[in-house]
């Protein structure tokens, strides 16, 4: 089909906007000749009215639109969307869905007087629900109508191109480092599979908590992931307030994760339980978690289920050539594993960890070459960062 270009032409097909009989190509408003419809769809120009008002048919298919594509436009409309039943999340007024089709997810309201909306509705189910949308500037709200069960094979496929949606979305996109390095290079897998797993943390609507050292290197290395992370969670979710309850960062006074901090992180999830659904956090140990120190706190955080990746730079400790706190951990950036030693700092590993995370990240580069300064590093790619820096207009004073 070809694409619209003003002047419309009877007897062709387009892609119009259709809300209820009102048909929209382009800048052009027409009508439906009959019925009526919500959402994108094929149309067939049939006639033009006095004066000059075009009639379309309607030609299908329902172009299902993504909850990734909602705008303003679609600000009044009622559309349908194919997605999984993410959450449910009762509270003393309206019940709220969090729906998810691949692509992002969007929190629906309903409310039902003294009892849940659509009690018969799990977690894990697959409708075809109808929502009623209203967008502004940065927040997108939505009320769940009414929906359509999908199930048997059709549920499969729905379940395996939502899958294969967040998948694709999870690789991060290849980059080059900031600087050479050796270092870098040997820790590249590793690096793509944190990369990773924050990524799909955040498409998962999984809380993720930052738990850093207190020193300039810690703060440096948190701050530049928290750069990367807190406009992936805002996208996600269509809502600039999401990151408040899907985001947390946290120092530590102790230079090891504490037991009491693991406590308070789980806590904190746990408070976050009616607030954002049942799902254990992603934790990102960052400037400590290599140490035996460390072990105990992170074997409590796992017995609840969550997520642990560490970015540190202390010497890990080893048994028969191996990082005990590699076993119990999703993924471990220290570069002792690879034989390099402390002057490759946090902050260092983070920045170059966050641009792969979110390749639209800016005012971070500099953060490397601070941290660096902080921890007093000796190395080869200090001397690299510290050019970056002075190039950003900060002389190493």
């Amino acid at each position: 089909m070809k694409p619209f270009n003003e002047k419309l032409t009877l007897g062709k097909i387009y892609i119009g906007d259709v809300n209820g009989k009102l048909v929209k190509v382009g800048n052009i408003v027409g009508t439906l000749s009959e019925g009526s419809f919500n959402g994108k769809a094929y149309v067939k120009l049939v006639r033009m009215n006095y004066p000059g008002k075009p009639v379309f048919s309607f030609q299908g298919p329902y172009l299902k639109k993504k909850i990734s594509d909602i705008g303003l436009e679609d600000s009044g409309k009622q559309l349908s969307f194919d997605v999984v039943v993410d959450s449910i999340i009762e509270t003393t007024g309206p019940t709220i869905f969090r729906f998810d089709d691949g692509s992002g997810s969007i929190e629906a309201k309903s409310f039902v007087p003294g009892r849940r909306a659509f009690p018969e509705l799990k977690e894990g189910d697959t409708i075809r629900a109808k929502l009623f949308l209203r967008v502004f500037k940065n927040k997108k709200d939505a009320e769940f109508i009414s929906y359509k069960r999908i199930e048997g094979g059709e549920r499969e496929k729905l379940l395996e191109s939502i899958e294969s949606l967040k998948e694709e979305r999870t690789k991060p996109k290849k980059i080059d480092f900031l600087v050479k390095s050796q270092c870098y290079e040997k820790l590249r897998d590793e690096l793509i599979k944190a990369a990773s797993i924050v990524k799909r943390a955040i498409i998962d609507s999984r809380q993720i908590i930052i738990r850093h050292h207190a020193d300039c290197d810690g703060y440096c290395a948190a701050i530049a992931l928290e750069r990367a992370i807190i406009p992936l969670i805002v996208e996600q979710h269509k809502n600039e307030s999401s990151a408040f309850s899907y985001y947390r960062r946290a120092p530590s006074r102790t230079p090891f994760y504490e037991y009491s901090d693991a406590t308070k992180d789980l806590s904190y999830n746990l408070q976050s339980f009616y607030k954002i659904g049942k799902k254990p956090p992603l934790i990102i140990i960052v400037d400590n978690g290599s140490t035996e120190e460390d072990l105990l706190a992170i074997k409590k955080v796992r017995i609840y289920n969550a997520q642990v990746i560490v970015v540190d730079h202390h010497q890990p400790i080893l048994r028969n050539g191996r990082s005990l706190t590699s076993d119990f951990v999703d993924a471990h950036i220290n570069p002792y594993l690879v034989g390099f030693d402390a002057n490759i700092t946090a902050g260092m590993l983070c920045t170059e960890l966050s641009r792969m995370i979110n390749e639209k990240i800016s005012n971070v580069d500099f953060l490397a070459a601070l941290s660096g300064l902080g921890d007093k590093s000796k190395c080869a790619e200090m001397q690299e960062y510290l050019k970056i820096a002075e190039s950003r207009g900060f002389s190493e004073d």
